[in-house]
């Protein structure tokens, strides 16, 4: 699949580390509708086809208080397209990952990403990471 053809798992991408995608889909964005015609399409399907965990997630509850609460309260309020996005938030409960790196729905892994894992997982440091094989418990 695509997802594993970055990771060492695949001798000719020349990664030091087993990637692991996953997935965060809003409920609302679960199906949609091609550009070029009536057909809806599964997009979870389509992503576990293409080796992804997929996790339909809604997005969580949170209190919002502080300056400037207000304003973001009534952008979020009845907005579909933010609702969907902060779905997302729930990359930070991904915690059985040494290393998590939250990309758009937009963005496209054409290689490895050892060098931004490097830099996740070692604090900053990619010294600190280099030839360190990353492992999920």
């Amino acid at each position: 699949s695509l997802v594993h053809a970055s990771s060492y798992r695949n001798p000719a991408s020349g990664s030091q580390y087993d990637y692991r995608a996953v997935a965060i889909v809003h409920p609302r964005a679960k199906r949609c509708r091609l550009k070029d015609g009536d057909e809806i399409v599964d997009r979870a399907l389509l992503l576990q086809n293409l080796g992804y965990e997929v996790l339909v997630k809604e997005a969580p509850e949170f209190e919002l208080s502080g300056p400037g609460a207000e304003v973001l309260r009534a952008k979020l309020d009845g907005d579909k397209r933010a609702d969907a996005g902060l779905a997302a938030l729930h990359a930070y409960q991904l915690t059985k990952f040494d290393a998590v790196a939250l990309v758009d729905y937009g963005t496209l892994v054409l290689g490895p990403v050892d060098g931004a894992v490097d830099l996740i997982a070692g604090g900053g440091n990619s010294a600190a990471m280099k030839g360190r094989r990353l492992t999920q418990d």
